[in-house]
């Protein structure tokens, strides 16, 4: 009997012990720099106009947005996508003088922006970048925002504590 009890006890001390550390481990997601943060707002600075990697950075954006790691820590984190640069021709609802495959990223974006917007993530596109590059403001995808200059819309939401993420 008092070998039994002798397992026993280590056994129900390692399960109570086990049990009081899961919930820390899963509340910051496994992630040791997510211990302590009890509020998630993100600032993606997206500057990348490349038919390939343009989605797969959203994608990214989006996937972040509902990982458990964040949803953990807040029910909603807040998630700014700011588009500047040659990003910003990738946004356009023309689909004169463009090949079929880069029609095609545009609807996928178009598509990707509009979930992301009903998901709750904002967009705002930089209308000096659309201007540079030839663009047509009136001709952008639905649901994102125009301001004059991104860099001045990205310095407002670092200056209201959104962390600067780029993608490039």
């Amino acid at each position: 009997m008092k070998t039994r009890t002798v397992i026993i006890v280590p056994i129900l001390f390692s399960i109570v012990i086990f049990g009081l550390a899961v919930p820390t481990l899963t509340s910051a997601g496994g992630y040791e720099s997510l211990k302590g943060v009890d509020s998630v707002k993100i600032l993606f600075d997206f500057r990348d106009g490349n038919l390939k990697s343009a989605p797969v950075h959203l994608k990214l954006i989006y996937e972040t947005y509902k990982d458990k790691a964040l949803t953990g820590i807040t029910d909603k984190p807040k998630f700014a996508v700011v588009f500047m640069d040659k990003s910003v021709t990738l946004l356009s609802t023309s689909r004169e003088g463009v090949s079929a495959e880069e029609a095609k990223v545009r609807d996928e974006i178009a598509g990707l922006i509009e979930a992301m917007s009903n998901a709750g993530i904002k967009f705002e596109v930089c209308l000096f970048a659309v201007k540079v590059f030839g663009g047509d403001p009136k001709a952008l995808v639905q649901g994102i925002d125009h301001v004059e200059n991104g860099w001045i819309s990205a310095f407002g939401y670092q200056a209201n504590g959104y962390a600067l993420i780029p993608a490039y």
